[in-house]
Formats: C-alpha cells, structure tokens, sequence
C-alpha cells in the first residue's frame, strides 16, 4: 500500500480525496503521516518502560482520523459540522503539505491534551471525545504554529505565570 500512497502524497502534497471511498488507502496515508510504523516499532516509552496510555492513545487518534476522513455524510465535532473534505484539508494544512514531519508535532500536542483531559475528567465516549479534540485542535495548533508558540498550552501558561 505504501508504494501506492507515498508518490500520491509526495505528488499532490495531500492526501487525495478518491481515499475518502478507501479506506486502507486512507489508513495507510494516515499512518505514514503520523509516523505510526516507527511508534510501532518504538513505543513511547516513560522511564524506559512502555507508555501503555500514551500508545494506546495513539491508536485511538490514528483510528479517529482514519474514520474523519471515510465519514460519508456531515459529522458534528463539538457542534461544528464537519465533512470528511473538510478534515483532509486541515490534515494538509497542519501536516505541511504532507512533507517533513507530517503530522507527528501536531499528533503530540493532540495526545497531550488528550491524556490531560482524561485524567482529570470522565469521558464517557472516548473515540467521539478523540474525533471533537482532533478537530478543534487543528485551529489551536494553527494558531500556536501563526505565533509561534510550540509548547503545549499547559507549559505556555506556567511560562507567563497564569493559572
């Protein structure tokens, strides 16, 4: 699959919207983006031993977006309403044009919110909390990469003194 996906990508600098209709396509664009092999092979790991929340959040996210970008039909997300073009369009935005890092900065920042608000909350659906975080983060990562604030908000807001 990868020999199909990553001249598209490298091609157009998106992710093409005929994967909507496919999803292993589309997985497999997702995956490449957010560096899903090499977690796989390398897990995050705290202390030198497995981050088990941390990897399993990062499933969660990539089977998210996987599922934002195949939805056929209008999702709300937080109250907005959402189509799949929409989400691949952010996706190109936030990834760089799908070069460099892909979406790997983007994907911590959304995992750290993340593990942040489910420790500090109860989240009764888990993957429809991940898709609202997915998509509202990619203004919040918009505007912090437009300032240039790259730390995660939590660190942005010990750094001036703010609680």
């Amino acid at each position: 699959m990868e020999n199909i996906v990553l001249p598209t990508l490298t091609k157009h600098k998106s992710i093409p919207l005929a994967y909507m209709g496919k999803p292993t396509l589309m997985q497999t664009a997702i995956h490449y983006l957010t560096g899903y092999d090499f977690r796989q092979q390398h897990p995050y790991q705290a202390n030198g031993v497995t981050h088990d929340a941390r990897q399993s959040a990062f499933g969660l996210l990539n089977t998210c977006l996987t599922e934002m970008c195949c939805a056929t039909g209008t999702q709300s997300y937080r109250g907005a309403l959402v189509t799949a073009d929409k989400v691949l369009a952010e996706i190109s935005c936030a990834s760089n044009g799908c070069e460099e890092d892909g979406l790997e900065p983007y994907v911590e920042n959304v995992l750290d919110t993340f593990l942040q608000a489910i420790t500090t909350r109860k989240v009764k659906n888990l993957p429809q909390y991940m898709k609202s975080l997915l998509w509202t983060s990619f203004a919040t990562y918009k505007l912090n990469t437009i300032s240039g604030i790259t730390a995660p908000y939590k660190e942005v807001k010990n750094v001036y003194g703010l609680h």
